[in-house]
């Protein structure tokens, strides 16, 4: 199987499809919403009448609630290949779609199921292509148009971290169109989050994603820092961006941050690809693809997708609304990271090689992953250690499983699915990043279990 007979087998199934109406439905993460965004825009352009839902997963009684619905026609984006079986079994009087590139279910589809994933192709969907890539070849197939917007998936997969040092295949492919459309280009430079949004100071000491000894975590530890290299932190009493630095402080800056990395493994890993969005301004959040795949996911987290679907389409009034989203998710995050840092020592439990957080009710469903993920590339956790994150939505519990490691050896879905495996629950993600739903009233058997296989590991 390779990249042609996958390309070929899309548009072997585009070219089939002509419905009048569909239904959407999408996870709803920055890639979901992403891969939502460009169908939503396929709809518009074919005058395809459509319905809209976004899912944070796709469980049993999900499916039983939409086999319910009077729509013909579902299409499942960047979700459902972990559910084949249940979508066989539950919508058998409905045609359904799934563009999805998670690890699929072992089942053969029925005849009513067309399945498109990359890994059917020996394609690594965890690396060469997101949910909304899949998406946007789908579209693209079906219609031309569809290319202006191929930054849509591109931020997508970003926020499935698949840019890394760049993007390999698919990815690669659909970042060409994106750079053909003239919407987007690409930069070197610094790759820290914030970059055109913060104060300077913020930028260093909020770098969870890259270690900068002594600044990060320490908003007196990057002043400080700026000082020593002759960078003044503030002109006048306002507090310098990084795009009031001149050349000159630009590279002084990058040279004593290398410097100070010079202990890590790869010290210049803090120099990378920028993908901006050619029609925003400098100074705009929406401006840098990384930051816009932020608000997405606070969107997304905050039960609010459709404002993203609205700034991905590039609408004034939803971008304005998405803006204040994100303010919100992330004064909700600094919120649940405070609570993380009070129950280290009581609630939270710690090993050598794990540390697991049962939120219960006190972190939502929607932000638990998140919360994991911050957690795992922070220096509030050694290297090489499992984030086992929980917290309850109505009779069920939310799972999320990351780990402060790149070890490729390491399957985070693998292990997630060893472990809901003998107490009943249903997982799936990627190796890097994991989910699953379990009983709430087999929360502490889960909790026992992982403890076990986890310590095994590393």
């Amino acid at each position: 199987m390779t990249i042609q007979a996958f390309k070929e087998f899309i548009k072997e199934k585009a070219s089939k499809f002509n419905p009048e109406s569909i239904r959407i439905v999408s996870h709803l993460d920055s890639d979901g919403i992403s891969a939502a965004a460009l169908l939503v825009k396929l709809c518009q352009l074919k005058g395809i009448q459509h319905t809209l839902s976004i899912v944070p997963q796709l469980d049993e009684n999900k499916l039983i609630e939409l086999s319910k619905e009077k729509d013909d026609f579902f299409v499942f984006a960047d979700i459902g290949s972990g559910q084949i079986s249940l979508i066989n079994h539950l919508m058998k009087d409905k045609q359904v779609l799934i563009l999805d590139h998670h690890s699929p279910e072992k089942v053969q589809p029925d005849p009513h199921l067309t399945h498109i994933n990359p890994h059917n192709f020996n394609i690594n969907g965890s690396q060469d292509i997101s949910g909304s890539g899949v998406v946007y070849l789908f579209c693209r197939a079906i219609h031309e148009g569809i290319k202006e917007f191929a930054y849509v998936a591109i931020i997508g997969a970003i926020g499935d971290v698949q840019e890394v040092s760049g993007f390999s295949s698919l990815n690669q492919e659909i970042l060409q169109d994106a750079l053909n459309s003239k919407k987007i280009r690409t930069q070197k430079g610094l790759k820290i989050f914030g970059l055109q949004t913060r104060p300077l100071y913020k930028l260093l000491e909020y770098s969870s994603d890259i270690n900068l000894p002594g600044i990060s975590g320490s908003k007196s530890g990057a002043i400080q820092f700026l000082q020593e290299i002759g960078i003044d932190p503030k002109n006048g009493s306002k507090w310098r961006k990084f795009n009031d630095l001149t050349g000159e402080e630009i590279s002084t800056l990058i040279t004593n941050l290398i410097l100070k990395r010079k202990n890590e493994p790869n010290p210049e890993d803090i120099l990378g690809n920028r993908y901006l969005l050619m029609d925003e301004k400098h100074d705009s959040p929406f401006h840098d693809l990384k930051e816009f795949s932020t608000i997405l996911n606070g969107c997304g987290r905050l039960q609010r997708p459709t404002l993203g679907i609205g700034a991905l389409l590039d609408e004034p009034n939803a971008k304005r609304h998405a803006l204040k989203a994100l303010a919100e998710y992330k004064s909700e995050i600094v919120q649940f990271m405070n609570w993380f840092r009070e129950e280290r020592g009581k609630k939270i439990l710690e090993e050598n090689n794990y540390v697991i957080i049962n939120g219960q009710n006190k972190v939502p469903s929607t932000m638990i992953g998140t919360m994991s993920s911050i957690i795992s590339k922070s220096q509030l956790v050694k290297k090489e250690i499992f984030i086992l994150g929980l917290a309850r939505q109505e009779d069920k519990t939310k799972v999320s499983l990351r780990v402060s490691s790149n070890d490729d050896k390491i399957n985070l879905r693998e292990i997630l699915q060893t472990i809901t495996k003998e107490i009943g629950g249903e997982a799936g993600g990627h190796k890097f990043a994991a989910g699953a739903i379990i009983p709430t009233d087999k929360e502490q058997e889960f909790i026992n279990k992982a403890k076990k296989i986890l310590k095994k590991i590393i």
